[in-house]
């Protein structure tokens, strides 16, 4: 995620990292597991510049997402008010999910103001065709100002597998990146 809050620059980078909880097709959930094994307080760059604020886990459901997202965002802002005095603060906001079907790394570009969950989240709810963000029409996309074409470009070169997407779905992946983009 990268839109609005911080354009990519020199100075401290801050990164967020959430993960989901276990949903209809991942008992196991391979985001919580990795999100689980990063050290959060970890520097990272040439220079030591890099810091993961914070990991979390999200449970699969609306209602949590939602809220995770405004305290990210409370977060995020914290994380650049404490350094402004230093340099140019850039955040990160990395969302893992899992799409079971894919043979690669996929690197979201885009989100949809739209809920149609095939499976209910973890409190039972299941929209079909219904707005995530009510005051924004169903299908409303938003995109990231990353450059996802050069990360991707970036990541094969060193041997990933991974491709850009425009479709993150319509479950919690996408609620989530939804909601990031448009707080962002």
């Amino acid at each position: 995620l990268w839109r609005g809050m911080a354009s990519p620059r020199v100075g401290h980078v801050r990164v967020f990292v959430t993960g989901f909880g276990p949903f209809a097709e991942a008992e196991v959930n391979p985001t919580q597991t990795l999100v689980e094994s990063l050290d959060t307080g970890s520097s990272f760059g040439a220079s030591g510049s890099g810091r993961l604020e914070d990991c979390y886990v999200v449970p699969v459901d609306c209602k949590d997402a939602t809220d995770k997202v405004a305290r990210l965002r409370f977060s995020a802002e914290a994380t650049t008010e404490e350094s402004k005095s230093a340099s140019h603060t850039t955040v990160v906001m990395l969302h893992l999910g899992v799409f079971s079907s894919a043979r690669e790394f996929r690197v979201e570009r885009s989100a949809f103001n739209e809920a149609t969950f095939r499976f209910p989240d973890a409190s039972g709810r299941q929209p079909q065709g219904e707005p995530i963000s009510a005051d924004e029409d169903v299908g409303c996309c938003l995109r990231t100002t990353l450059d996802v074409d050069t990360v991707v470009n970036t990541l094969r070169a060193k041997g990933h597998p991974c491709a850009v997407s425009d479709d993150p779905g319509r479950y919690l992946c996408n609620w989530i990146y939804w909601l990031s983009l448009r707080t962002a």
